[in-house]
């Protein structure tokens, strides 16, 4: 019997060569928010700092820099085709402070108050339980250590991705999964449920703040490559489409987001949930 994150692993792994392919655009779209994240812990000379569910590194990278010749970051997920990107990345970029490794967030192979600071950008809503991860992560953080993550807001201000799913409803497509459900794009997406979530894994001081991310496009063909490469239920849901199925849905979405073409290319709003905790 195969295990539901057998499945889920394999199917990052499907799209870790395209998260490869789109870094730039993601990085130059979502830098802020990693900027932010690495702000929160705020990395010093000789500190350790874990960059959990961190698919490309981008984020952890960042955080390596700012601890100059001594610690080190590392760069984890639980997807080993995405670690195999992020570890190139990182050679490429020269970045000796960098180890990479395959770590399941809710069970970390990591010593008991061995780490200062850990960053998690865009992966706790996707985990089934992230009530254990935050547990993990009190666990092998220092006394004064913080933690800094982001997940998913309100969905009625996130169209760059809800006018995805809308569409296929539309069409009468089952969605590939429940997005408010356990592992679901929007599953953290109410503040205060998520303040509360970090509480109880063991934070004292949680703040929680709006940050909105515009998502600029050069095109509907680039839109449209982005979604339905880099999800990786999305990914999966087109690849079994018939050739019938996937035109008429790339027609339909295209006439769905005609009202955010700005300029030459497409505007879509997006707004994420930054929380910092110690």
């Amino acid at each position: 019997m195969v295990e539901e994150s057998d499945v889920r692993r394999a199917a990052w792994d499907q799209v870790a060569d395209a998260w490869a392919r789109n870094r730039d655009f993601m990085w130059d779209t979502t830098r802020q928010v990693g900027e932010w994240l690495v702000d929160r812990v705020d990395p010093k000379p000789g500190d350790v700092i874990v960059d959990l569910a961190g698919g490309p590194g981008e984020n952890g990278f960042l955080a390596a820099r700012r601890l100059k010749t001594s610690g080190k970051v590392i760069v984890t997920d639980f997807a080993p085709g995405m670690v195999a990107v992020a570890r190139r990345r990182a050679d490429e970029l020269g970045l000796g402070n960098v180890e990479t490794r395959v770590l399941d967030a809710t069970e970390m192979d990591l010593e008991g108050d061995s780490v200062d600071g850990i960053i998690c950008r865009w992966g706790l809503m996707l985990m089934p339980d992230p009530g254990a991860a935050l547990g993990e992560c009190r666990r092998v953080l220092k006394d004064g250590g913080r933690l800094a993550l982001s997940v998913w807001g309100d969905p009625e201000r996130n169209p760059w991705v809800t006018v995805t799913g809308r569409t296929l409803d539309r069409l009468g497509f089952p969605p590939a999964r429940d997005p408010f459900g356990p592992g679901g794009m929007f599953s953290l997406s109410d503040p205060g449920s998520l303040q509360s979530m970090v509480k109880a894994a063991g934070f004292t001081e949680v703040e929680v703040e709006e940050m909105e991310i515009d998502w600029r496009f050069d095109s509907f063909d680039h839109f449209w490559t982005y979604q339905t490469e880099v999800s990786s239920s999305m990914s999966a849901f087109v690849r079994e489409l018939e050739s019938s199925e996937v035109e008429r849905f790339r027609l339909a979405l295209e006439a769905n987001v005609k009202p955010f073409h700005k300029d030459s290319g497409l505007l879509l709003a997006g707004m994420t949930l930054n929380v910092s905790a110690s």
